[in-house]
């Protein structure tokens, strides 16, 4: 899949992280954000995020799935419990 830390995890995150009426970033965007185009076909192709048209006008942008999604959140709940345990 993918690995914490990893190009492709900071770009579902921020997918994520997005307000949901409003979710999702065009390519040029990401890739201006992100500088890797190749990660954002990679997570498409894991079928982590997929592209969303507009309900008028052209244009798409790329949004999480629910694979993407729960993916993300597993991660987010990972990483929680191993902070937790390193500061014992």
């Amino acid at each position: 899949m993918i690995e914490r830390g990893s190009i492709q995890h900071k770009i579902l995150q921020h997918l994520c992280a997005m307000p949901r009426p409003v979710r999702g970033a065009s390519e040029v965007m990401l890739d201006r954000h992100f500088g890797n185009p190749d990660a954002i076909r990679h997570l498409a192709r894991l079928g982590l995020i997929r592209e969303r048209g507009w309900a008028t006008g052209p244009g798409t942008v790329w949004v999480p799935t629910p694979e993407g999604e729960a993916l993300c959140t597993d991660m987010a709940g990972a990483g929680a419990s191993d902070r937790a345990a390193s500061d014992f």
